[in-house]
């Protein structure tokens, strides 16, 4: 069982205050899956035709449990009211189901073909059942208890042309796809269909100027659909004025991506992009007046548009320390004509620095130091606050360098939080977050056997984009 406590202040302004709100929400999940697959790989010849086949079946079972008590108090500790209790139980399902058939022909030594299909069906399941506590009793809340049940058949044709010359490498490549989904909030019987087809095309080209001296460009289109936990519509109260809901209207999200890529003596790196997305997926927080209260939610605003530039340069300071530095620097705009009824338009440029050094002590003691820093961010109705943390490991080899002893500390002075205010028109708020992130963890590992042993074949199944859309 895991406890979270939540304090607001009410008032007139953040010095006046008339009362304040304390929540303890106490909550307790279990999550277990099991997943299938049945791989087919066959060379049909000496030229390298090879053609294989996935079938795959994952189930994924979760229960989530939270009660809270909401406590009103006035600013000398009298009640404003009752005690406030709300529970949850919200088990859930995930059935997915995937076919799909690859071909790879060697057309000579450089240049290869490659198409394919593929099928998958997902059904979710989500049955919320909230109570509130009245007259000494738990009672069904019927405002938010619902069942939400989500249907999608995603249907892909797929193929892929490449070809090596002396200094310059071409890949081409197309998909379509035709995708059918149904979301049915059943105790409303509100019925969310759609079915649409879409095409992607990419396009990579490689050069090599000379030994030290490589550049590429590229582009490609792509979809990302939403999360499951998105589409589901369910409120989840974090206090009685803040809550999260989910968007059962939310719409996929369209990317056209360019690329630029430098790299020097094969170990620094330079990349710079553009990118453009219609209907972008992107979290807010949003006033609901009736109930005077801000809610999180996932909208689809209707661009989003990055221009960035990522540099990464690694050092040899001396003979027992490296260093690896990453500098990424953008612009990010958000731009929506209504939004909850007011028009959008924020955009800010930002970087990000990552310091990671490697030394090393003696024979079989190393120590590693990372530091990172992320500036402040606008991110669609969000201004985040500038973060800073600093992460610290060492490893003593031992039992003749077959064992390892890692001691590490995450987060070593923590200062990792989310501090946040509001860039939707109107709205003033201030948040603060802060997780669990100062971790110690020592770690003892061993290596059995042989060192040498061949690694089995990596491969990726039927179902690895389904999956990425569960939540974490």
């Amino acid at each position: 069982m895991e406890k979270a406590n939540n304090h607001t202040s009410i008032g007139k302004s953040f010095k006046q205050v008339d009362s304040t709100l304390t929540t303890t929400n106490n909550q307790k999940s279990s999550y277990r899956n099991f997943a299938y697959n049945l791989n087919y790989k066959s060379i049909l010849d000496t030229t390298g035709q090879e053609l294989s086949a996935d079938v795959d079946y994952s189930r994924y079972n979760s229960r989530d449990y939270a009660e809270l008590v909401n406590e009103l108090l006035f600013p000398n500790g009298s009640p404003v009211k009752p005690i406030g209790r709300l529970r949850n139980n919200s088990p859930s399902t995930i059935d997915i189901k995937a076919v799909k058939v690859d071909y790879t022909f060697p057309i000579n030594k450089t240049t290869k073909f490659e198409a394919g299909i593929k099928s998958s069906w997902v059904e979710t399941d989500n049955d919320l059942r909230a109570e509130e506590f009245k007259t000494n009793a738990w009672q069904n809340d019927v405002r938010r208890s619902n069942r939400f049940v989500y249907d999608e058949n995603v249907n892909a044709v797929y193929s892929n042309f490449s070809k090596q010359f002396k200094n310059t490498s071409v890949q081409l490549g197309l998909r379509m796809e035709q995708t059918n989904s149904k979301g049915n909030l059943v105790t409303t019987n509100n019925v969310v269909e759609r079915s649409y087809w879409d095409f992607f095309p990419t396009v990579y080209i490689q050069q090599t100027l000379s030994k030290n001296h490589q550049v590429g460009v590229s582009y490609g289109r792509r979809i990302d659909r939403p999360s499951y936990d998105a589409l589901n519509p369910f409120i989840y109260f974090l206090d009685e004025y803040t809550y999260n809901q989910g968007n059962p209207f939310l719409k996929p999200q369209y990317t056209n991506n360019y690329e630029m890529n430098y790299t020097f003596m094969q170990k620094y790196f330079l990349n710079v992009g553009y990118s453009v997305t219609n209907d972008a997926i992107t979290e807010v927080i949003l006033p609901n007046e009736e109930r005077k209260a801000l809610f999180q939610t996932n909208e689809n605003l209707q661009t989003q548009t990055v221009i960035s530039a990522n540099l990464t340069v690694p050092v040899k300071v001396k003979k027992w320390w490296t260093m690896s530095n990453n500098l990424n620097v953008f612009h990010m705009a958000f731009e929506t004509p209504n939004l909850n009824g007011q028009a959008l338009k924020t955009g800010q440029t930002s970087y990000q620095f990552r310091m990671q050094n490697n030394f090393i002590i003696m024979d079989g003691l190393t120590a590693e130091l990372n530091g990172n820093y992320e500036s402040p961010l606008t991110y669609g109705t969000l201004d985040l606050e500038e973060r800073a943390y600093i992460d610290f490991g060492i490893s003593k080899a031992i039992l003749k360098k077959k064992g390892s002893l890692k001691f590490a500390v995450s987060d070593v002075f923590d200062t990792n939080r989310t501090r946040l205010k509001s860039a939707y028109p109107g709205l003033s708020y201030n948040l603060y977050q802060k997780n669990e992130t100062q971790l110690f963890r020592l770690n003892f590992t061993y290596r059995f056997g042989k060192n040498e042993i061949k690694p089995a074949r990596r491969r990726s199944t039927g179902t690895e984009a389904e999956q990425g859309r569960m939540k974490n």
